[in-house]
């Protein structure tokens, strides 16, 4: 790449050559990531989703951007890039989270899509992406209970949700008996 001799060439003149493809779109799968967390302790309209490294990608084997440092708010309040895609937030319900990025401008941010009654995907594939935004990946999909986010932490794909406690008694109980069922043949 490097060098003096004939047809020698520079690296970026070589990364050129490969139709504009910079090292940030040679990844991996889309929606990999590298320590992607949310955490929402308490009922709440908004979260903020960080990741060491994200990828998202423009649709399913296409162009893939590598995102560095990604932290940003989801507000379900409002609409456009950091909001909804379109509309208000179900009452109850699930939505899902994507990370969208613009590579004109490298800006990026999250939007949410109601997924109540409809199969999350890998990318965005609504007709609601903010203007510039072309590449995108799923990071979550979260429930939505009067029109919140439901406490919940969310460690890579995974989502977990707070211990609740659903037998209290202050009574002492009375001794067990056991039963028996017989199935009829």
């Amino acid at each position: 790449i490097t060098g003096g001799g004939t047809g020698a060439t520079t690296a970026s003149a070589a990364l050129t050559n490969l139709g504009g493809i910079g090292l940030s779109q040679l990844t991996g799968v889309v929606g990999t990531s590298r320590n992607a967390k949310m955490s929402i302790p308490s009922a709440s309209a908004t979260a903020t989703f960080t990741a060491d490294e994200l990828i998202v990608q423009t649709t399913l084997g296409g162009l893939q951007y590598k995102l560095s440092s990604f932290s940003k708010t989801i507000n379900l309040a409002t609409t456009g890039a950091g909001g909804m895609d379109t509309g208000t937030v179900p009452v109850s319900g699930f939505v899902a989270i994507y990370a969208i990025y613009n590579p004109t401008t490298q800006a990026s941010a999250l939007l949410a899509v109601n997924a109540t009654s409809v199969r999350a995907t890998e990318v965005y594939t609504g007709a609601n992406m903010p203007a510039g935004y072309t590449a995108s990946a799923l990071v979550s999909v979260s429930p939505i209970s009067s029109s919140q986010f439901k406490p919940s932490y969310l460690n890579g794909r995974k989502i977990s949700f707070p211990l609740i406690q659903v037998v209290s008694a202050t009574a002492s109980m009375v001794s067990l008996s056991p039963t028996s069922i017989i199935l009829a043949a």
